[in-house]
């Protein structure tokens, strides 16, 4: 078993890590190095790490060591620190001129890029895998869906220049503007079409988006959730290639459509009322089999057993756009037809109302005029839409849904109870809508969550208006419920999908240098994207990783092979570079800011405000090394 994941089960592998880092190391620290010695800059030290040496060896005017802790290095030069070295010394880095002192502090910087530039052009020469710029997932409502891109698209080029991987269509809408982006799309029966596209902005994530997943590979397979549970003592084994879910073709939309379903019956699967039936793949043989789920007890979820309903307009398109009188944001409430009134609280709700013939009578929609941006219903107007002939009867309908994503309506407050849950019991059924718990008015769902939540079980009051089913009338109730851990249906295992991969391959040495140039810009304006939005608050501190997560991701890639390997040093040394060159006090960036101040006004910055401002530094760097440190051992016991 791999230990902090280095896997030190295998030593090659492991060695394989300690070469890597420690070459990008001494690639930057070279840079320097030779710099300092071309400007005729006495180097004192070369050191591979800090803090105290366990190696050392003077040769001519420098002292070669390794030290105790291996998560840098640094060349040290005479006359580095303020005050340090005399004047008439020859060697004295504060006697070389500005743009020798530029070179010297950008030559870690500039050897990072071009071993990039260097390993890069092997790497593509080879071969290397990325996952594939083909679309899994399109999520209904979002940019992508409300263009026209379906799953198995595969992207060819964007605004004209080629793709090869999903990240590089990730970066590209990241980084797009309001002109959005034009795409190249080849679809599943072969024909090429240009689709413009505007990503918008996600709180979520922080990042601009257009609502798509990569696509996964064909063979998806089988992850032992628990060594005890009932899948293993089925026979199900780690591997094994899953081909149907309850006789439906196996796909993540299928085993999501499976977990919603068990989620809100869990005591059919562990009573055996409904059984999983599994067909899988093993060694080219296929198997079948029918697995009950176990009872497990979530103790740290306390719930009330309450669902948000799915009748909020996510997206519009084709038809029901050009119809306009739905509008993203809307809330359904309720449809009336045929006499007859039926509260709206999700796609099959909205499939009863549209059935009924244009024959038997006129369909009303009653919307509630919210729009994309409202968080509270607030004063919201309600408004009844006669539903036109088109999108009626079962032709109708699918037309209509087809051009129409329903998503989660946080706003109304109305629920869906499980049946033997805490609220169901309370006397709460589908429909009915949350006033307040504990005396306190509830605004949207998320308040409603955060209120259940910090109870941790302890009883709460809620107040609600019934909804009756057979005419507008509504009656206020209310009841004390509690709060109960949390029952699911445990099969003891879930599905591995993996990544659709495909292997890029550039045959020639400019060719594999153009697109070794191309990655490494691509990469630089990743980092770019990131590090504004972490700066903007808008991407989560929490992603950023130190010397544990950059040791196990080279050791996992380590494992596939060396080009996988090289590509991944490539794009650390580009990281690298792009660290050292912000312009923080004690890094390269840092001292080529004040370089630029010393040109603009003509002297160096005082001594003074060299030594405050670098041991600022010093406290920013070791403050973000002990964070990135502390987040990856969180990361380890998630």
């Amino acid at each position: 078993m791999p230990v902090l994941g280095f896997g030190l089960e295998n030593i090659g592998y492991t060695l394989m890590v300690v070469f890597g880092v420690g070459l990008l190391i001494f690639v930057h620290e070279l840079g320097h190095f030779l710099a300092a010695k071309w400007a005729g800059v006495r180097v004192e030290a070369f050191s591979m790490g800090f803090g105290p040496p366990i190696f050392q060896k003077k040769h001519g005017d420098t002292v070669y060591q390794l030290s105790l802790l291996p998560i840098g290095g640094y060349v040290k030069m005479a006359g580095e620190n303020p005050g340090e070295g005399k004047d008439d010394d020859p060697g004295n880095l504060q006697k070389a001129s500005i743009p020798w002192r530029f070179l010297i502090f950008s030559g870690g910087v500039l050897m990072n890029l071009l071993f990039a530039l260097i390993a890069f052009p092997l790497v593509f020469n080879n071969g290397v895998d990325f996952n594939a710029p083909v679309l899994g997932t399109i999520v209904p409502g979002s940019p992508a869906w409300e263009v026209g891109l379906e799953k198995g698209d595969r992207i060819l080029e964007i605004n004209g220049a080629p793709v090869h991987s999903f990240q590089k269509i990730f970066t590209e809408v990241a980084l797009s503007n309001e002109r959005g982006l034009l795409f190249l799309v080849k679809k599943k029966d072969g024909r090429e079409v240009k689709i413009r596209v505007q990503a918008q902005f996600m709180k979520e994530s922080g990042l601009q988006q257009i609502g798509i997943g990569p696509a996964t590979a064909k063979d998806v397979r089988i992850l032992i959730t628990n060594p005890k549970g009932p899948a293993s003592k089925a026979g199900l084994q780690e591997d094994d290639i899953l081909v149907s879910l309850n006789g439906k073709p196996f796909s993540v939309e299928v085993w999501n459509r499976f977990t919603e379903e068990v989620g809100r019956h869990p005591e059919d699967w562990i009573h055996g009322e409904r059984k999983l039936q599994i067909q899988y793949l093993r060694k080219g043989t296929l198997h079948r089999l029918s697995l009950q789920g176990t009872r497990k007890v979530l103790k740290n979820q306390k719930k009330v057993g309450i669902q948000i309903p799915r009748a909020r307009i996510g997206g519009l398109r084709g038809n029901v756009k050009k119809w306009g009188r739905l509008k993203a944001g809307n809330v359904l409430i309720e449809g009336r037809v045929g006499g007859k009134r039926i509260p709206i609280l999700g796609k099959k709700d909205l499939k009863a109302v549209l059935s009924y013939s244009p024959a038997q009578g006129p369909c009303i929609l009653v919307v509630r005029r919210t729009n994309k941006n409202t968080r509270e219903m607030g004063n919201s107007p309600l408004e009844e839409i006669k539903v036109p002939k088109q999108f009626r009867g079962p032709e109708g309908q699918k037309a209509f849904f087809k051009d129409l994503a329903l998503t989660f309506d946080p706003l109304s407050l109305r629920v869906l109870p499980l049946e033997g849950r805490p609220a169901y019991k309370a006397g709460l059924r589908s429909g009915d809508r949350i006033l307040s718990i504990d005396g306190k008015p509830l605004s949207n769902w998320e308040s409603l969550i955060q209120i259940v939540q910090s109870a941790d079980g302890k009883p709460l009051h809620f107040v609600w208006m019934a909804e009756s089913s057979s005419g507008p009338e509504q009656e206020t109730r209310e009841a004390t419920i509690i709060p109960e851990p949390l029952v699911v249906a445990d099969f003891g295992f879930r599905p591995k999908a993996s990544p659709l991969r495909e292997t890029y391959k550039v045959a020639g040495f400019l060719p594999a240098l153009s697109a070794g140039v191309m990655s490494s810009v691509d990469t630089i304006r990743n980092l770019y994207a990131t590090l504004k939005g972490i700066f903007a608050a808008r991407v989560s501190s929490k992603n950023l990783g130190g010397i544990i997560m950059i040791s196990v991701t080279t050791y996992e890639t380590a494992k596939r092979g060396w080009t996988h390997f090289l590509f991944f040093l490539a794009i650390l040394s580009l990281n690298l570079a792009f660290i050292n060159i912000l312009p923080i006090p004690v890094l390269d960036g840092g001292h080529l800011l004040f370089l630029t101040i010393e040109a603009i006004k003509g002297s160096p910055v005082s001594e003074r405000v060299l030594a405050y401002s670098q041991m600022i530094g010093v406290v920013f760097i070791l403050g973000l090394l002990l964070f990135v440190t502390f987040n990856d051992i969180m990361r380890l016991f998630r």
